[in-house]
């Protein structure tokens, strides 16, 4: 029997491992840069001779035209929005907006330049800037924002001005917007105050190839300073606002009006006591511009005289601004100056006209007459003008008027009538308990005879 054939046993085949798939090299962010004739060559030149476009006719402020030529950037420009090189564009276009009243489309722009830049110094002192400008035009009714609006602008000004000073803290700019926001929209002037000062520090630590290299910045060094001084007079420092005051008109020949400068000069005087050398101060402010539009320098002209006691030129003065042109706070001081010379009944007539036109300090008005009716005995006239004032200021400010609720206690508890002048009192006390004479209203109370007020 023959031999069986040996069985082949066929193993399992074990396929060799293949080597691994190589990972695609990540793309080079930089690599357009390096070609010497690509795309993005081509987008950069372009973008210079832009700049160049719009520099030229900022320079003349033709803001519409720079509108027409880059706005907006993504219609007329998407090779520079393609290639991420549109920021310093949209900055350019953002400033045109913003000289033109369209601010929000001009914070549009820069919302951009910030995604693409956030630690530009530029880009957030702009915003800041556009904000503020809002605001300003806002409040001249230029545009209508609401209460929140107008406080969320507020807010976000500030936050970009501090970054901007954080970024670049040698400058000028920042501090200066941030501290009119402080004292014009925040009504804070002892947080203006220190930005002031910053901003004239910094500028005045700059040697002299820094101050031509930043030139721009003078202007603001400037008006920061004329700031610092207003805020310190309203602080009753008026020795150094006198200092500063005087800084601003040996520096400048460019930025502020002169009769800003010298009116600022002759309200500090003014505060000092020193009359004569104020009156010197307005009469150079006053022959910059005509009467009619600084009806404000003739009458603290009037209240110079009033106070050496020239009651007569100070009449003459108030009368060098047109009939017309005199705003109610200047007819109040033509009323002192006629009550002065012995003429209530022209003194009287004048207020009276003037709170006629007056639609937001008319109680001002009711409270002299009522003053000049109690001086002249005339009490039940004096009851009524307080009470007016009393009426007017809480219909128009929601709140009662405290010089009306004292001189309306005044006249009926000298007529006799102490229940009145109890309540009123007694509504004073609650309404502004730190009244100034309010002890002297209790005290006189406290004194009188007449329990319930009668005879």
């Amino acid at each position: 029997m023959s031999a069986e054939p040996a069985r082949i046993i066929a193993l399992p085949q074990t396929e060799e491992p293949k080597p691994a798939a190589k990972a695609a090299p990540e793309p080079d962010p930089f690599a357009a840069l390096a070609e010497v004739c690509g795309p993005i060559q081509h987008a950069q030149e372009r973008q210079r001779r832009l700049l160049a476009e719009l520099d030229q006719l900022k320079g003349a402020c033709r803001w519409q035209e720079m509108l027409e030529l880059a706005h907006p950037v993504e219609k007329h420009h998407p090779e520079l929005c393609g290639h991420g090189l549109d920021a310093e564009v949209r900055a350019v276009v953002a400033f045109a907006l913003g000289q033109l009243g369209r601010f929000d489309e001009a914070l549009t722009e820069l919302e951009h330049c910030l995604a693409q830049d956030p630690a530009n110094f530029r880009y957030h002192s702009s915003r800041g800037y556009l904000l503020l400008r809002s605001l300003q035009a806002a409040q001249a009714k230029e545009i209508v924002l609401t209460g929140m609006e107008r406080k969320k602008r507020i807010l976000e000004a500030h936050a970009h001005f501090q970054h901007a000073q954080k970024i670049l803290p040698d400058r000028v700019t920042p501090y200066y917007r941030e501290g009119r926001l402080y004292k014009d929209f925040d009504r804070d002037p002892q947080r203006a105050m220190p930005l002031f000062a910053q901003a004239v520090r910094n500028w005045e630590a700059y040697d002299d190839a820094t101050r031509n290299e930043r030139h721009q910045e003078r202007k603001n060094a400037v008006k920061a300073r004329y700031a610092l001084a207003s805020c310190l007079l309203d602080a009753g420092k008026a020795e150094a606002a006198l200092e500063q005051v005087r800084h601003v008109l040996a520096e400048d020949q460019d930025y502020l009006k002169n009769e800003h400068k010298h009116f600022a000069l002759g309200k500090t005087l003014h505060a000092l006591g020193r009359f004569q050398e104020a009156l010197s101060a307005l009469e150079t402010a006053s022959m910059f511009t005509p009467p009619a539009e600084v009806d404000y320098v003739f009458e603290l002209m009037a209240r110079c005289h009033l106070a050496l006691g020239q009651a007569g030129k100070g009449l003459a003065a108030i009368n060098r601004v047109p009939l017309k042109a005199r705003r109610p706070y200047v007819r109040w001081t033509e009323a002192d100056c006629l009550v002065a010379l012995g003429k209530p009944t022209q003194a009287r007539a004048v207020l009276l006209e003037a709170a006629e036109r007056d639609r937001r300090g008319r109680h001002k008005a009711f409270i002299r007459l009522a003053r000049m009716a109690y001086q002249h005995g005339q009490l039940a006239d004096a009851a009524s003008f307080a009470q007016q004032a009393v009426e007017f200021h809480r219909h128009t400010y929601g709140t009662p008027c405290a010089d009306g609720l004292f001189w309306g206690a005044v006249a009926a508890l000298r007529a006799g009538d102490g229940d009145t002048a109890r309540r009123l009192e007694q509504e004073l006390s609650t309404h502004r308990p730190g009244y100034p004479w309010l002890p002297k209203l209790r005290q006189a109370l406290h004194d009188d005879p007449k329990p319930n007020g009668r005879p």
